[in-house]
């Protein structure tokens, strides 16, 4: 409610209030809330994708809004979505230091969305290197490392590969290399 009082009034697209439903839009995720998250996220993306020095918060929003995509089954289009942000990623728009918990996450969702179209072979490597992109920058037990780590083993468990599944879902002190 808060923020449509800023659409109302003609500053739903300042910076301020992209980030303020960016941040909505991720917590609308992790209650599984996919289709409020993906209408925040691409609300605040397209005024973000108005200013040109918001890069590195517009490739997070495309992150965001590829999860919420992938939780709400919309799995081509997140796909497309997650690729294009890694590309930009990976072309370097963004300084180094900031790519790497923001591209293994983006990684590691795109290895969710591909899990979800029975794609194994492909999933596998992106969710392994994501996991070891936020792993190299940020502690285990923070929610994107333990996010990544979940997402591998829902890989497994779908794959059929419970040993693989147990190895990840058992790692609680930073085992796995």
């Amino acid at each position: 409610r808060a923020l449509s009082v800023y659409d109302d009034n003609g500053e739903g697209d300042s910076n301020t209030v992209c980030k303020a439903k960016w941040g909505l839009a991720m917590a609308l995720i992790e209650s599984g809330q996919y289709v409020e998250a993906e209408s925040l996220a691409r609300n605040a993306r397209s005024g973000l994708d108005k200013s040109l020095d918001q890069k590195y918060l517009t490739l997070e929003l495309m992150v965001t809004l590829g999860h919420a995509l992938t939780g709400g089954g919309k799995l081509e289009e997140a796909e497309s979505l997650l690729r294009a942000g890694m590309r930009k990623l990976d072309e370097g728009i963004v300084r180094k230091s900031e790519t790497d918990v923001l591209g293994g996450e983006a990684r590691s969702v795109l290895g969710e969305c591909l899990t979800a179209q029975g794609r194994y072979d492909e999933a596998e490597p992106l969710l392994l290197e994501g996991y070891h992109m936020i792993r190299k920058v940020i502690a285990l037990r923070r929610p994107q490392a333990a996010s990544a780590r979940s997402r591998l083993v829902e890989l497994y468990e779908a794959w059929g590969k419970p040993a693989s599944a147990d190895q990840w879902r058992d790692n609680t002190v930073g085992t796995i290399p």
